[in-house]
């Protein structure tokens, strides 16, 4: 990646929360009662969608039914489909960024870490992200942080606990 690339996507980087991100606001959604019939083959079609990841990638549901896809090579987690070319494709790039960064600032990463990478959608490439710690159980950047665009309004005791414990530490 030539630095002026690097520069202009960088530039599309935006820091998040935990508590910002999409990932963790799935609303369950109940099923109803009806007389429908599911098709024989829904089963099997589902799994061979699931049998056709991309190399180091598998998908897994959270408690709450949402699903999302992990990279244990470069452990990025996301929630966008990995399944169509064109959203990996973006995934993968954001991913050199990311470790673009680490390498031209030198971070040291912990041992055991993530990346949650959420792509904007509509014109703008843009894309969302935040590092977990799970040693630390904290959350980081890669970049300086403005603690009332990141954090904003909190609005649950979830939410203010992680607040209070990333800007204490």
């Amino acid at each position: 990646m030539d630095h002026g690339s690097f520069l202009k996507l960088s530039s599309l980087l935006r820091p998040i929360s935990t508590h910002q991100s999409q990932h963790y606001d799935c609303t369950c959604i109940s099923a109803q009662p009806s007389d429908k019939l599911i098709p024989e083959t829904s089963f099997t079609l589902y799994l061979k969608q699931k049998s056709t990841l991309p190399p180091d990638w598998s998908s897994h549901i959270q408690s709450k039914g949402q699903l999302y896809f992990y990279n244990r090579t470069t452990r990025i987690v996301t929630e966008a489909n990995v399944h169509d070319v064109s959203t990996l494709e973006r995934i993968c790039r954001w991913s050199l960024v990311l470790y673009h960064m680490v390498r031209i600032e030198q971070f040291n990463l912990p041992p055991r870490f993530e990346i949650f990478l959420e792509l904007e959608e509509g014109d703008c490439d843009a894309c969302n992200y935040y590092l977990v710690d799970h040693d630390s159980q904290t959350e980081f950047w890669l970049q300086d942080v403005n603690s009332d665009e990141v954090f904003g309004l909190i609005t649950n005791i979830r939410a203010l606990r992680m607040s209070i414990v990333l800007l204490n530490p």
